[in-house]
């Protein structure tokens, strides 16, 4: 009787364990269905969190602080759009279906001050 109760408990254990496991490997979404974007880093901006992993389709913001003076231009990734917050630029990719690495391109914007006229 005792050695009956130890094979239930024991089966009992291995079948909680072999579902316990199997919704580990539940994850935010798997990963054929996702895509790993990086925002190249410049001389003159830097993305706060360069790497993000997007579902396939969806799209990603990246924040981006830039120098003083500094403007972000354009970017080598066709479905964008650039958000200039004066210090930052928000860059938001739409319906990401690749793992991809984007550059940003920048220009120098100059401020003409003409004092008394």
């Amino acid at each position: 009787m005792k050695r009956g109760l130890q094979r239930v408990i024991l089966w009992l254990l291995a079948v909680f364990c072999l579902f316990s496991c199997a919704s580990c490997k539940n994850e935010e979404f798997s990963e054929k269905d996702s895509c790993i974007v990086v925002i190249e880093e410049g001389e003159n901006f830097r993305a706060e969190t360069p790497v993000k992993k997007v579902k396939r389709g969806d799209d990603v913001t990246f924040k981006v602080n830039v120098s003083n003076g500094c403007i972000i231009t354009s970017l080598n990734y066709s479905d964008h759009e650039l958000e200039n917050r004066e210090t930052y630029f928000n860059v938001v990719l739409h319906n990401v279906r690749y793992s991809t690495v984007v550059s940003l391109y920048t220009a120098s914007q100059t401020v003409c001050y003409h004092a008394n006229g």
